[in-house]
């Protein structure tokens, strides 16, 4: 297999564990009109972006057999420049309360 075909291959990989991961409900409100038992808190790996820290906090999650996660919050570190909007190499985490859902 050739260096395309490797590529292709992986890219395919990283849309199947995005689709995976993105079965994980995000919401920053702290709780659900749906029934649900608290599995603990859960952390995103770090990120470059806020969006990335949100996938990374979705893949935690379901690694964790989580279906949702509640109080999502988000967070920078890393920088010294307090009030710049775009910090450069700035760590993005992402972090909140795993749920899973009860039926009925």
């Amino acid at each position: 297999m050739g260096i395309r075909g490797k590529r292709r291959l992986g890219a395919m990989a990283q849309t199947q564990e995005d689709a995976w991961a993105a079965q994980v409900t995000l919401s920053t409100l702290c709780t659900s009109r749906r029934p649900f038992d608290e599995m603990g808190l859960v952390w995103g790996d770090p990120a470059q972006d806020e969006a990335q820290a949100l996938r990374n906090l979705q893949r935690g999650a379901r690694e964790r057999g989580c279906d949702a996660v509640l109080a999502v919050s988000i967070y920078s570190a890393g920088s010294e420049r307090l009030f710049s909007a775009r910090r450069r190499n700035d760590e993005w985490r992402a972090y909140g309360t795993g749920v899973k859902w009860l039926p009925g």
